[in-house]
């Protein structure tokens, strides 16, 4: 079971080894923010105005823990920039849900909120992948907020060992609305940045990490 007691820089230093970078094999990408446990890259999607952005990080978690954590909607907002809540709307199985998550509106950006389909495996290798898909059904439309289209989001979280976890995620949203891109640029970068350092500072002190999953093989390493 992981210890609750590191400090910040204790777990900085305790995990700055198990953080491997995912090489970039486009020359279009660009990092945007890095420190030594966690690196946030984008890329502009020709043709359109849109970025993707894929954020690394190496974090103290088992992989169950892991998945807890970030299907617990009630702590959705602690860590997920800027949410102000988050809902499930229909569980299709164990893996795959449907949810709703809103964030909170500021100047000059109006309220925002978006619908997605969340699937997740474990492939042989013991790595997760998580599936995140955009949702448009009339039922779930909000008509007071902006629904955010989510045109791309993919988790693949590696083992390190049983208490240390690499995550690689990458996605492609766009916000609607007339929104300059300069704005939707520094917005979603830095937003990123934000929730993974949450999550990096969160998930190790979790009450998840006490629990497991019958489905999800841990890493036998210590």
């Amino acid at each position: 079971m992981i210890s609750l007691c590191f400090s910040s820089q204790s777990f900085a230093k305790n995990v700055a080894s198990n953080f491997t970078t995912e090489p970039l094999n486009d020359s279009s990408w660009k990092t945007w923010k890095e420190n030594k446990n966690i690196k946030v890259d984008y890329q502009q999607i020709e043709g359109s105005d849109l970025i993707e952005i894929k954020a690394q990080a190496a974090i103290q978690s088992s992989l169950a823990g892991f998945l807890l954590f970030i299907q617990d909607t009630d702590n959705i907002t602690q860590w997920l920039d800027n949410a102000h809540s988050s809902n499930v709307l229909k569980q299709i199985s164990p893996q795959e849900n449907i949810f709703i998550t809103s964030f909170k509106n500021y100047w000059p950006i109006t309220e925002r909120y978006m619908v997605v389909n969340s699937r997740y495996w474990q492939n042989e290798d013991l790595t997760l992948e998580i599936e995140v898909h955009n949702v448009e059904e009339s039922e779930y439309v909000n008509n007071e907020m902006i629904q955010i289209e989510v045109i791309k989001a993919h988790w693949k979280i590696t083992p390190v060992d049983r208490q240390n976890i690499n995550i690689v995620y990458t996605i492609i949203a766009d916000p609607k609305g007339a929104i300059p891109f300069w704005l939707t640029k520094r917005i979603s970068l830095n937003s990123l940045w934000k929730t993974m350092n949450n999550m990096q500072k969160q998930l190790p002190l979790s009450p998840w990490q006490k629990h497991s999953l019958s489905n999800i093989k841990e890493h036998q390493k210590k």
